[in-house]
């Protein structure tokens, strides 16, 4: 139930910055979103098995299943938090979120590799949101027709410009 509480808070924030600064990722850029050098295409490719996303991080994840009324897959690991959705639309697990809080996993975007404790200075080329500390990116869905979803990514900051967190959510 707190995970279902947090989701829709996501939802919420992201939904309501919509109208405010955000920066366009081409369906080219979405295909190089990384986290560890891994991309998002492999995450979803393992459809939230424990086994499978345990090999490709070589970490320990911690698996939790919930359903109302959609299905969820919730991995955890320290600082890491996945989350697969499979809804009545769907016929398997896809990625629907992530949440990066540790300083010991990487992301990167548009060839810009950042983790929780940089400063916001590597994130130059973008413009961020002031009003909510935070560079908000969307994915063009319109550049590719096979993304049924709207997609984005939240990176969050401190009043020091410190990254304290790194967010991805399907809409």
């Amino acid at each position: 139930m707190k995970k279902t509480l947090i989701l829709l808070i996501l939802i919420l924030v992201f939904t309501s910055c919509k109208a405010q600064t955000i920066n366009s990722l081409t369906y080219n850029d979405y295909t190089n979103l990384k986290v560890n050098g891994i991309s998002l295409e492999q995450i979803n490719n393992t459809r939230g098995q424990l086994t499978d996303i345990n090999q490709l991080f070589t970490f320990n994840f911690q698996s939790e299943e919930i359903s109302i009324p959609d299905s969820y897959r919730i991995l955890s690991s320290l600082g890491f938090n996945v989350e697969f959705l499979n809804d009545s639309s769907q016929s398997d697990y896809e990625l629907n979120s992530f949440i990066i809080t540790s300083s010991n996993i990487s992301f990167e975007v548009t060839g810009h590799t950042i983790s929780v404790g940089d400063n916001i200075s590597i994130l130059n080329d973008f413009l961020p949101n002031g009003s909510n500390k935070a560079f908000l990116f969307k994915i063009d869905e319109s550049d590719n027709q096979f993304l049924t979803r709207e997609n984005y990514v939240m990176i969050s900051y401190s009043a020091l410009n410190i990254i304290t967190k790194i967010e991805f959510i399907t809409l």
